[in-house]
C-alpha cells in the first residue's frame, strides 16, 4: 500500500470479500447521479451488455440457476410494465389459483386483446384458457361436455 490506498489486488479481494458492501456504495453512487447522467450510465451499460451476448448469458443462466424466483420476478415486473399495471399487484399476488385452488406455479392472467389485468391462476388453468382461446362459449361447451360424459366407465374424474 503506497499512501494509504489499497494495491487493485486489495481492492479486488476487499470487493469480492465485501459484495454487500460494493453493492451499497454503488447504489450511493448511482443516487448522486444526475438525470442525464443516469440515461449516460444506462445506455453505456446497455452497449457493454450488448458487446459480449455469451458472457451475459453465462452468467444470467448462473445467477437464475442459483436463485430461480428472481428469473419469475424480473419475468413478471417486465409483464406488468408491458400491460401497464402496477407493481402493487405483484406484490398482491396470491398463493392459489383463482380457479382450482393449486398452488403450483401461479401465473399472471391478462387479456391479449386489451393486455388488462385478469387475475392470478396456475400454469394449467391459464394453460386451458389459452388452449380454448379466452372464449367462454368453447369453455362451457368443455364443461357441458365433460358433465355429459361423467358417468362413464373408462373416464376418471381427477
Amino acid at each position: 500500500m503506497i499512501n494509504n490506498f489499497p494495491s487493485a489486488e486489495e481492492l479486488k479481494a476487499w470487493r469480492l470479500a465485501n459484495p454487500e458492501k460494493v453493492k451499497a456504495q454503488n447504489k450511493r453512487a448511482y443516487a448522486r447521479l444526475s438525470l442525464e447522467q443516469r440515461k449516460r450510465y444506462n445506455e453505456n451499460r446497455k452497449a457493454k451488455h450488448k458487446q459480449n451476448p455469451e458472457v451475459n448469458r453465462a452468467r444470467d443462466k448462473a445467477r437464475y440457476k442459483a436463485h430461480p424466483e428472481r428469473k419469475r420476478t424480473a419475468a413478471l415486473r417486465a409483464l406488468l410494465k408491458s400491460v401497464g399495471a402496477s407493481v402493487s399487484v405483484l406484490e398482491a399476488r396470491p398463493k392459489y389459483c383463482q380457479i382450482c385452488g393449486s398452488g403450483k406455479k401461479i401465473c399472471f392472467d391478462h387479456c391479449h386483446a386489451s393486455l388488462k389485468f385478469r387475475g392470478w391462476l396456475c400454469n394449467k388453468c391459464n394453460t386451458a384458457l389459452g388452449f380454448a382461446g379466452d372464449s367462454p362459449e368453447i369453455l362451457r361447451k368443455l364443461a357441458d361436455y365433460l358433465e355429459a360424459h361423467h358417468g362413464q366407465t373408462d373416464c376418471k374424474a381427477a
